[in-house]
């Protein structure tokens, strides 16, 4: 076996949206020659990082029950925001674009230390966000002269729900994001939309060092029909599973002219115009609201159901349609009734955000969960990452988000089983867990390889 260090702030038992890929990674690595030794925050520092979190002890099932994960506990983050002073010079002097792997970085050393000499590691694998951790990632590879492996879930420079404090702090995040990817040997982005911006952005750099590994899903599927709906005057069940990214007040500062905000955000500065309103359920509902002004009949029929955290504004935006009767949030639940409740819907609903006059760099990692699902994918989504996803996969129905006519009648037409999907049964199964695992697998050994 080949060792490898895995520093992954967000891993199992928290369940949220970054723990999953890290989780799935370490599931399948053995299969390669590779063995992970996890660094990750432990249990009792989650109350001291998150306002509110989800713990699932079911997840840690799905890796080998001999993994080595090292449980490293954190200091407190969030008196760092319990004062608008605070807030306001974390916002305006913290590069790193948060303070949670920075306070936890005290404490991982030990770990590291203990780690390198019972397995001498051959490289050291960083997933990110938070984009601080890349600095402990760094430190680790230059002290034990190990190659360095970066895992962008996320883009840095380009992920934005809210603008920079000013150009200042894009320009400094930009130079400090070549910085990391210029000292590591490998960086694997979610989607091929990021490559591209990297490329843009940080121009002298080779494009080789670059890999696209997308999330994936874990079934074993071994016919990829369409589980449609048996009868046509059954209920209409449309489900959404997680978070939506979206806030109106972040909203109102990415697109806002400077001219129009406060003095304290004056010189904000917004690299992409990104309006995250796509990202909500907003243009889907208001499609939804014109199909029940086209075929009123449905209206007893349609049953839209959301898991995960409730915000604030959704419950407003499902009354500006006048669809509480038709609409249910569920809250949050653990992976496994996740699951379940996706198997009991007849479509599944997918959006994306919208980069003005750009392309969206975003995968959502349910798009993954939805297509082992087999169900239709209703896909609200922008020009973009998402969208060629969902058209590779021929499991979905395009509804342009800004065109409610449109969309209204396709879902209609899809409702009434008018509209057929073909799934790409070999784009599909290179999607699997374990075969991205291979490729990822191929990287380590690389840059092992080159040391």
């Amino acid at each position: 076996m080949t060792n490898v260090l895995f520093i992954a702030y967000h891993f199992a038992p928290l369940n949220s949206g970054g723990t999953f890929r890290s989780l799935y990674f370490v599931k399948y690595l053995r299969d390669f020659g590779i063995n992970p030794i996890v660094l990750t925050v432990d249990r009792d520092s989650y109350r001291k990082i998150y306002d509110d979190f989800f713990v699932d002890e079911a997840l840690l099932n799905e890796i080998p029950a001999d993994t080595d994960i090292r449980f490293v506990p954190s200091e407190n983050i969030l008196n760092l925001y319990n004062s608008p002073l605070k807030a306001f010079l974390n916002i305006y002097f913290n590069l790193h674009s948060g303070s949670e792997s920075s306070k936890w970085r005290k404490k991982i050393w030990p770990e590291v230390e203990k780690a390198v000499q019972q397995f001498k590691p051959k490289a050291v694998f960083v997933s990110v966000p938070p984009f601080s951790t890349m600095r402990t990632g760094l430190e680790i590879s230059k002290k034990f002269k190990l190659p360095l492996i970066l895992d962008f879930r996320d883009p840095w420079l380009t992920w934005r729900t809210t603008p920079f404090g000013s150009f200042v702090h894009f320009f400094l995040t930009r130079i400090m994001e070549e910085k990391y990817i210029r000292a590591s040997d490998a960086v694997i982005t979610t989607s091929d939309q990021t490559i591209l911006d990297f490329i843009k952005f940080h121009p002298d750099i080779e494009r080789k060092k670059y890999h696209f590994i997308p999330n994936g899903y874990d079934e074993k599927i071994t016919d990829w029909s369409i589980v449609n709906r048996e009868k046509k005057d059954d209920t209409i069940v449309i489900g959404y599973v997680g978070s939506f990214y979206y806030d109106p007040k972040a909203r109102e500062q990415l697109l806002s002219p400077w001219y129009s905000k406060k003095i304290n955000r004056i010189l904000q500065y917004t690299l992409l115009r990104e309006d995250w309103l796509y990202r909500s359920p907003y243009f889907f509902l208001k499609a939804v609201k014109r199909v029940l002004e086209i075929r009123p009949d449905l209206k007893a029929g349609i049953k839209i159901n959301f898991i995960g955290e409730v915000p604030l504004w959704l419950p407003g935006m499902i009354g500006e349609y006048g669809l509480e009767s038709s609409c249910q949030l569920l809250g949050k639940k653990t992976r496994k009734e996740s699951v379940e409740f996706q198997k009991q819907c007849d479509f599944l609903l997918l959006t994306s955000s919208k980069v003005l006059k750009g392309d969206d760099y975003s995968i959502a990692g349910k798009t993954f969960e939805y297509f082992s699902m087999r169900r239709p994918i209703l896909a609200f989504v922008s020009n973009g990452a998402q969208k060629r996803m969902i058209l590779n996969s021929g499991m979905g129905l395009i509804c342009n988000p800004d065109d409610p006519q449109e969309s209204a009648q396709r879902m209609i037409q899809l409702f009434e089983g008018k509209s057929e999907l073909h799934p790409n049964t070999d784009f599909l199964n290179s999607l699997h867990r374990k075969n991205l695992t291979g490729k990822l697998a191929r990287v380590i050994n690389k840059v092992c390889g080159s040391y």
